[in-house]
């Protein structure tokens, strides 16, 4: 359910201009120009291109010590608002560790009409994301699970699926600013190659058969290891607009005293919102469950956001980091969300989503 206050809020670029050219207490972070405040279209900054790049897809690891690559898929079923996530990764110990490189994953479905069930696929040693000529592949592949541009598909335990999408017309979404994904210049960042998806298929879980056809997202994650704490948000807010924002707090000594930092982009008409190419500054994080919340104001426009993750509709799934260190992740793919916009002027936009959200709070250990 969508509330708009203005029509005008229709055209995102009116709404970011307006904040420009009234605020005059915009984020303190650093200089990114003069036209900081207007939203840019879709192809601007992202990662993916026009077809066929697959930049944002391709691994990136190489096996290389201490780093974990992480592949995600989430989707909705839009007749019933059952739930997918799809989860896989590549672990490379920290050479202090030991170990050989390592690739799994799991599978997790939120039924509508009954509790969340999930189960792991099974281990992988080596690096399976190499395609047989040792070229970067695209695709995901380690027991049990496969996931790439094309689609989704493998078993585990009592559960398998098969879901397709095409994202050759995706145009991905910068989460993080694009310098820190491309230098590695953070301990971990997420891109989204594929933002809005079109997915059909299926899931079975014990026999029982869940048509999934609706809204998805592909997710890359690439980094050192899990935050200190974090939480995510993914949700399509219809029109083909959309939400992602990572808050988190890093594990690195000094920045692990710091409040949670947070990275938000939506798309909104065809328009990223906001163009800052750092966190954004200005927006501050509650983490805690089953609420949390963001608050604040970004290049001029205030921002109110509530995640509510209903423990019955969550599951809980522990991570290891390439050093060993555990964290335990609360995730669900039928969150509820309430999403506010509103610049100084007066101008407000607001969502209201009823279990169609996408969300997680992540925690040590």
């Amino acid at each position: 359910m969508e509330n708009e206050t203005d029509a005008s809020l229709a055209d995102t670029p009116t709404l970011t201009a307006t904040a420009a050219e009234t605020d005059t207490d915009a984020d303190s972070g650093p200089d990114v120009g003069t036209d900081a405040g207007a939203a840019e279209p879709a192809a601007a900054d992202t990662g993916v291109g026009e077809s066929p790049s697959l930049k944002w897809w391709t691994r990136r690891g190489h096996g290389r010590p201490g780093r974990l690559e992480v592949w995600y898929a989430t989707m909705t079923d839009r007749e019933t608002g059952t739930g997918v996530w799809v989860h896989g990764e590549t672990v490379a110990p920290n050479k202090d560790v030991g170990g050989p490189v390592t690739s799994h994953g799991w599978v997790a479905l939120f039924p509508a009409d009954g509790e969340p069930v999930w189960a792991r696929t099974g281990i992988t040693e080596g690096d399976p994301a190499a395609d047989a000529d040792s070229r970067p592949s695209a695709t995901y592949r380690s027991e049990g699970l496969e996931l790439g541009p094309a689609g989704t598909a493998g078993e585990a335990g009592e559960l398998s699926w098969q879901i397709h999408w095409d994202s050759s017309d995706q145009q991905g979404l910068a989460t993080f600013p694009r310098w820190a994904w491309e230098r590695e210049a953070l301990p971990a960042a997420q891109v989204v190659p594929a933002p809005s998806l079109e997915v059909s298929g299926w899931v079975d879980h014990a026999g029982r058969r869940y048509d999934i056809n609706g809204h998805g997202q592909v997710a890359h994650i690439f980094g050192h290891g899990s935050a200190e704490r974090w939480g995510w948000l993914h949700a399509d807010l219809g029109d083909g607009d959309v939400i992602e924002l990572v808050t988190a707090v890093s594990t690195r000594p000094g920045l692990n005293k710091l409040p949670p930092m947070s990275f938000l982009r939506m798309r909104v008409a065809g328009y990223d919102w906001p163009t800052t190419r750092v966190a954004s500054w200005g927006l501050r994080t509650k983490l805690d469950l089953p609420t949390w919340t963001v608050h604040g104001r970004t290049q001029g426009v205030e921002v109110d956001i509530e995640v509510v993750q209903p423990p019955e509709r969550c599951v809980s799934i522990d991570y290891t980091d390439p050093n060993g260190d555990t964290a335990t992740c609360t995730n669900t793919e039928r969150a509820d969300l309430r999403l506010r916009l509103r610049t100084q002027s007066g101008v407000e936009r607001e969502w209201v989503l009823d279990g169609t959200a996408h969300a997680e709070v992540g925690r040590r250990p």
